[in-house]
């Protein structure tokens, strides 16, 4: 029985994972450390920083090279895109400090942003193109009925 406890312990070991997320501004990983020295010692540590505005702009390239719009449409997405992520790590940092509030904007969220409005944009020109299919056929019935009163 100990035998078979401790090789059920060995391999729960050896299986177990485990992610935390710490904000890198505070003294959070520091003091997890500090009370708990083990945690370094068996465990793999990855610290993220912030992506380069190379990396946003090629992610964000990458998602709306499916757009059907011309290059330079594109151009000014993707630049609009970095803008608002900018803007948005700006107003939580500002409201962070205002508030003693804890909001981050992660990369993470830059790419559901850019997912989403390329998804929406896309579903909107669907809906456009169809209506204006539909208005050009009812401009060429109008066209044929009055070809013919005349």
């Amino acid at each position: 029985p100990t035998e078979l406890y401790n090789k059920f312990l060995e391999r729960c070991m050896s299986n177990f994972h485990l992610v935390i997320k710490l904000p890198s501004d505070t003294n959070d990983v520091r003091d997890l450390c500090r009370t708990y020295p083990e945690f370094l010692n068996k465990s793999v540590v990855c610290y993220f920083n912030q992506w380069p505005d190379d990396a946003l702009q090629k992610a964000a390239e990458m998602i709306f090279e499916d757009l059907s719009v011309s290059r330079e449409q594109r151009k000014f997405i993707v630049n609009a895109s970095k803008e608002f992520y900018a803007f948005a790590k700006k107003k939580t940092e500002e409201t962070n400090k205002a508030h003693q509030h804890k909001i981050e904007i992660s990369a993470s969220s830059y790419i559901s942003f850019i997912k989403f409005f390329s998804q929406l944009y896309q579903s909107k020109n669907a809906e456009v193109t169809q209506k204006k299919k539909s208005y050009e056929s009812i401009i060429k019935k109008y066209e044929t009925i009055q070809a013919e009163i005349e």
